[in-house]
């Protein structure tokens, strides 16, 4: 948008008004038309911006639940209770 106001920026004022724009960035329908030529036009560049990064619906961003629990390698499977591998000793307690 090469306009009359454009021209009399200096690089300085035209980078403040785009800074501006990014933070007080607002819907199209919502932006005054009288605003800067520069101010709308770093808003539209940012509505651009906006949609190339959408990643869609909020339905298509989240990862499905795994069903089943993938099964260990034999090295990895939890082992019982030691009491119950060892051997019962029951005839060598002392009572007192």
């Amino acid at each position: 948008m090469n306009t009359a106001d454009d021209q009399t920026l200096d690089v300085v004022e035209e980078l403040r008004l785009r800074r501006w724009a990014r933070i007080n960035h607002v819907p199209m329908d919502d932006r005054d038309l009288s605003w800067h030529a520069v101010i709308l036009d770093e808003m539209a560049r940012r509505d651009a911006e906006l949609e190339a990064d959408d990643p869609g619906l909020p339905s298509e961003r989240i990862a499905p639940l795994v069903e089943h629990r993938p099964a260990c390698h034999a090295a990895h499977q939890p082992s019982g209770p030691r009491f119950l591998a060892s051997p019962q000793r029951s005839g060598e307690l002392y009572y007192t």
